[in-house]
């Protein structure tokens, strides 16, 4: 009994470095050798149709610029479409023929006024917008929403990003010019801007052509894209581009007609989008487009002609998508429009105006059941003042999925003012009218 205690302490003692032992981790070594795998190609696709989404986003910017003999044009890449062709004299779209004042262009819901550069060179004309500062763009070719009135033909809906997370600055050089741009991200937001400066003087004398320029072709072009949240459910986006377009040529050979050509082209727009409670979708916006063309020697040696056109378009819509897969909303919108022109040669003088205002209210009901129906109806009521009259415009629209085949039907009705040239000489020019009937797969 005496030595039991230490006995107890002896064990306690020889314990100790066990459990030392215990709690020490072993060194494991582990050696990589490289390996060469082959990854198949993953391609993701979303069925995103304006019935159900009421935003359009089918077509990256990357597919446009990379579409063959589009040299990065908008308007060019989209001719591979059905139905779709750009003219060669002029580089403007048409959809099934007809014009290409048929065709309208819209940014972030906002008509755009004069989408295009100037023609009269060697060359046609392009678009005014780079593809990069949009992040979809979808041409609805025939039977499109009634959201999107004064089309005759065909609408093309673009939408500028919603952010920009990653700062970067690029600078492009070439034999015509020079494009430089950056963007710079901060919390909430970010600010982008795009310059560029086209100059084919030493193009001209590179490859000369049939024409003689006095002065060359000359194109300077600035725009700024401004994107900030201002909360969880509202965004605001601002966009702006101002171009000016210079160029001089000799015309109708022995005559020496000297053909000068300068216009200035300013377009801006705001946006607010906000997600309310309930499902509701607010949305409210103005675009301001304002462009000036002036030419001397335009048909007689020393003549003058100018044209100046603004238009002011304001914008409001909500919408409501409900648990049961309906979706209904309406809005309304207001073109305030003026046109001028002067044509001066000697004695001789004349003069053109008009100010000719559209305002319209519709509304529409998406229908979406099951996965594989989506069905609308949609009513335009337009208001044109020129001519004081009221048209109404009905649509109904239908689109089945069967795996990867869709099937849609469209008809509708759509109405379009005379060109502003027009109606500067004959004021009481109704506007267009036409049924389309659209079956596709």
């Amino acid at each position: 009994m005496k030595h039991f205690p230490l006995f107890i302490l002896v064990g306690c003692l020889y314990a100790h470095p066990l459990v030392a032992q215990t709690t020490t981790a072993d060194t494991i070594r582990l050696t990589l050798s490289m390996d060469t795998i082959t990854l198949d190609e993953v391609v993701v696709t979303e069925r995103r149709t304006p019935a159900a989404t009421g935003r359009w986003s089918d077509m990256s910017p990357v597919e446009l610029v990379t579409v063959a003999g589009s040299n990065g044009d908008l308007y060019k890449a989209l001719q591979t479409l059905p139905g779709v062709q750009v003219q060669g004299e002029t580089g403007r779209l048409l959809v099934r023929g007809g014009s290409s004042e048929e065709t309208q262009t819209y940014i972030n819901g906002l008509h755009v006024l004069k989408p295009y550069t100037s023609t009269g060179i060697n060359t046609a004309a392009r678009s005014r917008y780079s593809t990069f500062m949009f992040s979809g763009v979808n041409l609805a070719s025939g039977g499109a929403p009634l959201e999107y009135g004064q089309a005759l033909s065909a609408v093309l809906p673009l939408e500028t990003k919603d952010e920009s997370p990653v700062t970067k600055l690029g600078v492009n050089a070439s034999i015509v010019g020079v494009v430089g741009g950056g963007t710079r991200a901060f919390r909430r937001g970010s600010l982008s801007v795009d310059l560029t400066y086209q100059h084919l003087g030493l193009y001209n004398k590179m490859y000369s052509g049939r024409r003689e320029f006095a002065e060359p072709y000359k194109m300077f072009s600035a725009a700024t894209q401004f994107r900030h949240s201002l909360g969880n459910n509202l965004l605001l986006k601002i966009y702006g581009q101002y171009d000016r377009t210079d160029f001089s040529s000799y015309e109708d050979g022995d005559t020496r007609r000297l053909f000068s050509l300068g216009e200035d082209n300013v377009y801006v727009n705001a946006t607010l989008r906000r997600r309310m409670k309930d499902g509701w979708e607010g949305y409210a916006g103005a675009a301001f487009s304002y462009n000036r063309q002036g030419i001397r020697g335009a048909a007689q040696t020393d003549d003058c002609w100018e044209e100046r056109q603004q238009e002011l378009h304001v914008k409001a819509t909500a919408t409501r998508l409900w648990t049961s897969g309906l979706r209904i909303g309406g809005g309304v919108e207001s073109f305030i429009r003026r046109y001028a022109n002067r044509y001066a040669w000697r004695d001789v003088e004349s003069a053109g105006k008009v100010r000719p205002v559209v305002s319209a209210a519709f509304l529409s009901a998406t229908w979406f059941p099951w996965e594989i129906l989506k069905a609308e109806a949609s009513l335009r009521a337009e208001h044109t003042g020129q001519d004081k009259r009221m048209s109404f415009s009905p649509r109904v629209a239908v689109n089945c999925y069967a795996g990867d085949a869709v099937l849609s039907a469209t008809v509708g009705r759509y109405t379009q003012q005379a060109e502003f040239r027009l109606l500067a000489l004959r004021p009481g020019l109704k506007s267009s009218t036409c049924w389309q009937y659209n079956l596709g797969m």
